[in-house]
């Protein structure tokens, strides 16, 4: 009952802005579960997004992301694996996503804990694959390209399952600067 409840806070409370990691260095313990809501500024455009977590196993992560953002529905998969699991921590994420467009993920988090706060840094990278008509001759061709951020980010623990993440991701190529934050509940 005290999880139900929980959520229904978590639910009604999430009031904050995000991006697109929404997580730490630090990957889930194997069999625990994460879920988080998050309201996002990406440029200038609104998304709302739906992260879960499964801990696979010790130093591994699934993650799944589901959402609106840039008028497209968002899909996300990715894994992460722990690389340093000591103060700091230090993870690789790779997966990929889909937006109308396919694309892969990758990244990597650095995380300094101090308390029940974490801060976080690292770098975050999409391959993008489209289809359009560059040149104008009727024939659309494969497009590429390469967005990286800069990632800023700050988790808050209001309790011990229980935590705030908000976060700033800095545009480094052409790549929308995207701000948010919202509510994240562990299970």
């Amino acid at each position: 009952m005290k999880k139900i409840l929980s959520f229904a806070i978590a639910m009604l409370f999430v009031t904050i802005s995000y991006g697109q990691i929404f997580s730490t260095g630090q990957t889930l313990k194997a069999g625990t579960m994460s879920l988080g809501l998050e309201p996002t500024i990406i440029g200038n455009n609104f998304g709302f997004y739906m992260h879960g977590g499964y801990g696979l196993s010790a130093g591994s992560d699934l993650g799944i992301k589901l959402g609106f953002g840039n008028g497209n529905a968002y899909f996300e998969g990715n894994v992460e694996w722990a690389l340093l699991s000591k103060n700091p921590f230090l993870s690789v994420t790779t997966g990929a996503h889909y937006n109308g467009n396919f694309g892969f993920d990758g990244g990597a988090t650095l995380t300094f804990p101090v308390s029940r706060i974490f801060l976080s840094t690292g770098i975050d990278a999409n391959l993008n694959f489209w289809s359009a008509d560059i040149d104008g001759d009727g024939d659309t061709e494969l497009q590429t390209n390469v967005p990286l951020w800069l990632p800023f980010g700050l988790e808050v623990y209001l309790k011990d399952h229980m935590s705030i993440i908000v976060e700033a991701e800095v545009g480094i190529n052409n790549a929308s600067t995207i701000v948010g934050g919202g509510l994240c509940i562990y299970f």
